[in-house]
């Protein structure tokens, strides 16, 4: 991997630093069954499909617990 600080970024990474910043965990099976794909050239076999999807959709989470990282979506 190679460090670009001048480079593009793109919306998988941009993806994946929203998520880390709002301290999201990345529920699959919710984003499963509730969320549908709405880009076109995103495939559900990309390495961050799941985290686009939940950073692009608005949801309300707690946590289950102060030490878990399991979350509650309301």
């Amino acid at each position: 991997k190679h460090f670009n600080p001048d480079g593009k970024l793109k919306r998988c990474q941009a993806a994946v630093i929203v998520n880390n910043i709002l301290d999201r965990k990345v529920n699959k099976e919710f984003l499963n069954t509730y969320s549908k794909n709405p880009y076109k050239d995103l495939s559900d076999k990309h390495w961050a499909y799941y985290q686009i999807l939940d950073a692009s959709n608005a949801h309300v989470s707690q946590k289950v617990t102060s030490t878990s990282n399991e979350e509650v979506w309301k």
